[in-house]
């Protein structure tokens, strides 16, 4: 049996399983473009930021009137989520 170890300089954040480069993340499941596809088509009713919900601390809860009725959103997309509200309101 043989064991080839690569000595890698890579920081650590990179090694952590769920590290997605931020150049990548756009090309990533839909989930975010979903969201505000259904943000543009009305169906947001309301939004709240809790401390936690489920495994997910912080967060920013979305309401829509049509199923999922309920999307999480993690804190590094609060900024983003926050400029979509901005126009919302104007």
């Amino acid at each position: 049996m043989f064991f080839i170890l690569f000595d890698i300089s890579l920081p650590s954040y990179q090694l952590d399983p769920v590290y997605c480069p931020p150049e990548r993340r756009k090309e990533m499941y839909p989930y975010h473009n979903k969201i505000k596809q259904r943000i543009n088509n009305g169906e947001l009713i309301r939004y709240e930021y809790v401390d936690k919900y489920k495994q997910i601390a912080p967060c920013l809860l979305l309401y829509f009137n049509t199923e999922p009725y309920i999307r999480p959103i993690r804190a590094h997309r609060f900024e983003e989520y926050g400029e979509i509200f901005g126009t919302l309101k104007k």
